[in-house]
């Protein structure tokens, strides 16, 4: 079975690669866009790393939606939402006296299925974003470095136990994402400076090994992240993990309408006087039914029932932003 779904893969791998260049290009175009539109948006300069996050998740997902569905045309059909929360969960270390640090701020997940539907891989990637004024927490670096055992802060929101992920040692499903602003070039008439984004292995200091547009691309092919496990079989290590994160962000998104709850927001953007157009939740950007069709499909699995929540702990940290993108091939 693993040799037929690797072979049904593979034909889509070699369509992304055999225009990676333009799929490289047309990423860059948009993620440029959002960080200098954070950038011309927020009230306090520079921004925070919550404000270039929102951007791409609200402003990124249809735009590259509609370059990446160009590019595929004629070999699938490509759908990208996404969900901003403000925080994420806080994982705390047993039997270690260290405080506790956020899990990451971005989680990119990845559904690619045949012309019926039928599922044939699904990819992860979590960042952890950093922009290049500030330091780096030591607790979350050894996190992503040797992934010791951890538990969630806020337990009740989780299943129960101990998360183990092996091997213990970096992996290409966790890495940092490095906001770098160039301060020093400034663009004429006020513009935003140089924004550059790069993907990170867990170093200090952090050092990009490829453009983030880059890094994208090959996991839009399947040639960078982690792939992880249907939640119907008894998952475990960074499976379990990867579902604990969507099952939350699926209660996020479902518990929050308008934005009764933006004063949870911190940092510099002005998202109560912001008009975005069609968004629910802390910013849940709802482009069409097909998007929310999408959220609902991938969050409940085939059917298995979401995360019983106790309403006994804070609601701070709760979700992850997200960014789903589902692939269809056509043959």
């Amino acid at each position: 079975m693993a040799n037929i779904i690797r072979k049904k893969v593979l034909p889509f791998t070699n369509v992304v690669m055999s225009k990676k260049k333009n799929f490289i290009g047309m990423t860059l175009k948009v993620l440029n866009a959002c960080f200098r539109l954070s950038w011309k948006r927020c009230t306090v300069k520079p921004p925070y790393e919550p404000d270039y996050i929102a951007f791409l998740v609200v402003i990124g997902t249809k735009a590259l939606e509609k370059v990446w569905g160009h590019l595929l045309k004629g070999s699938a059909q490509i759908t990208v939402a996404g969900v901003f929360c403000h925080g994420s969960p806080l994982v705390t270390f047993p039997n270690q006296k260290i405080n506790p640090c956020e899990i990451g701020d971005l989680l990119w997940c990845h559904f690619l299925k045949d012309k019926n539907g039928n599922l044939l891989r699904r990819n992860a990637l979590l960042y952890q974003a950093k922009t290049s004024n500030n330091t780096i927490n030591p607790v979350q670096l050894n996190l992503y470095r040797t992934w010791p055992d951890f538990e969630y802060k806020y337990k009740s929101k989780f299943k129960p136990g101990t998360r183990h992920i092996t091997p213990s040692e970096p992996r290409r499903g966790a890495q940092y994402l490095l906001i770098d602003v160039n301060s020093k070039k400034q663009l004429p008439h006020n513009n935003p400076p140089e924004i550059n984004a790069y993907s990170c292995f867990p170093n200090d200091p952090l050092i990009g090994h490829q453009d983030l547009s880059d890094e994208l691309i090959d996991f839009l092919a399947f040639l960078t992240g982690d792939s992880f496990d249907n939640k119907s079989r008894k998952y475990k290590g960074w499976s379990q993990v990867i579902w604990d994160l969507l099952d939350i962000t699926s209660t996020f998104t479902r518990k929050r309408s308008g934005f009764n709850n933006t004063a949870k927001i911190q940092g510099s953007f002005d998202f109560i006087n912001y008009d975005f157009k069609e968004i629910d939740g802390i910013v849940f950007p709802l482009e069409s039914p097909k998007h929310q069709k999408l959220f609902n499909e991938i969050f409940d699995d085939n059917g298995n029932n979401h995360t019983n929540l106790s309403n006994s702990d804070s609601n701070d940290n709760f979700g992850i932003s997200t960014i789903i993108i589902e692939t269809k091939l056509n043959e």
